[in-house]
This record gives C-alpha cells, sequence and structure tokens, in this order.
C-alpha cells in the first residue's frame, strides 16, 4: 500500500497542475517548478554544509528526494495535457430534424486509442521517473553515501573509525538506511575533530 502512495500523488499532482494549465492559463504548467527548484536547492545545500556539518546536512539530503518527484510530476502534468488538447474538438449541435452525419473513422477511433496511448506512456513515466524513489529511503541513501564519499573520500586514515563509518558497507551493524546515516555522519563529525584519525 505505501509503495502505491507516490505514483498516485505523483499522477494526482500531474493531473491538478494539467487541470489549471486547460483551463486556466499554459503559464501555470510553471507550478512544476517548485518541486524541482525545491528539491535541486535542498541538494546544493546539503553538499556545501556536508564539510562542515555531516549530522546536519542529512536533513538537507532527505529533502532533496523532491527533485525526482518534481521531475515525475511535470512529466505527468505534460502527458494529461497534451491528452486533452489532442482529443478531436466536440461536434456543434446537430440541428433538430436533420440526419446526423456519420462518424469518420477518426473520430470513432482516435479518442479509444488515445486514451490507450495515455495509459501505456502513464506506466512508462511511472516507471522510469519513480523507479529509484520506489523506496525513497534507498535514493536518499545512495545520494547521501555519494556525496559523503566525495566530500571525505581522502581524509582518514585507513581503518580508523571515520574511514570505516565512510567505506564499510555495515558500520556498527548498520547500513545507510536513516539509522545507519545518522551513526555514521556522527562518527565522520568526530574523526574530522580527531587528528589520530585525519590523514
Amino acid at each position: 500500500m505505501k509503495k502505491a502512495l507516490p505514483p498516485l500523488l505523483v499522477a494526482t499532482a500531474g493531473a491538478a497542475i494539467a487541470f489549471l494549465m486547460v483551463t486556466v492559463h499554459v503559464a501555470m504548467g510553471l507550478l512544476v517548478l517548485i518541486p524541482l527548484a525545491a528539491g535541486s536547492a535542498a541538494q546544493l545545500h546539503a553538499e556545501r554544509v556536508t564539510r562542515a556539518n555531516p549530522v546536519g546536512s542529512l536533513r538537507w539530503y532527505g529533502l532533496a528526494q523532491l527533485t525526482p518527484y518534481g521531475g515525475a510530476v511535470a512529466a505527468s502534468a505534460v502527458l494529461i495535457g497534451l491528452v486533452v488538447w489532442l482529443a478531436p474538438p466536440e461536434k456543434p449541435p446537430q440541428v433538430p430534424g436533420t440526419t446526423p452525419a456519420p462518424p469518420t473513422t477518426f473520430e470513432k477511433y482516435w479518442p479509444e486509442i488515445l486514451k490507450v496511448l495515455a495509459g501505456a506512456l502513464s506506466t512508462f513515466i511511472t516507471a522510469a521517473f519513480l523507479k529509484s524513489t520506489e523506496e525513497p529511503d534507498k535514493w536518499v541513501a545512495e545520494l547521501t553515501k555519494s556525496e559523503f564519499q566525495k566530500a571525505f573520500g581522502a581524509l582518514f586514515k585507513a581503518g580508523s573509525d571515520g574511514e570505516q563509518a565512510l567505506r564499510g558497507p555495515v558500520y556498527k551493524g548498520e547500513g545507510w538506511d536513516a539509522p545507519g546515516r545518522k551513526k555514521r555522519a556522527e562518527a565522520i563529525a568526530s574523526a574530522l575533530n580527531d587528528p589520530t584519525q585525519r590523514r
């Protein structure tokens, strides 16, 4: 149930933005920039403060996951908007007492083809954009691990506690999940102030 929630939220947000684009103004599509900008700003800030405050940077890495979610919302909004704009226009009302013209092949089949195409594209978008965030903590773990190793990779002596916290697949019984990231960040912060662990 938990795994189904992010795709549902993305589809709903995309539909809401597409609705505003179609009914209010196409510029409402710029709303998708909010989560993208917030996630990117959080990631940049996290990278900036990592060296000075590894523990404090963890909250910013958590917020950085707004970036892939924002990308999925943007793709969903564009897809839904295209489906609406590609739908054939409504026919004018029929004059009473006249025989309606038979529907063309295009009028007959295009709406159904469009629905199937939209469903297939929606499935693709969900898979492409949300695959990495199906388990949001895993995405944050990979990002944090990568940035920590980039920031502190050459600082600690081999075999030191700081080096084990930075490179070990398991550190004090933890991986790179939320509790593990906190333990590792605390150990790295401590190692930064310990000249015996520094190179």
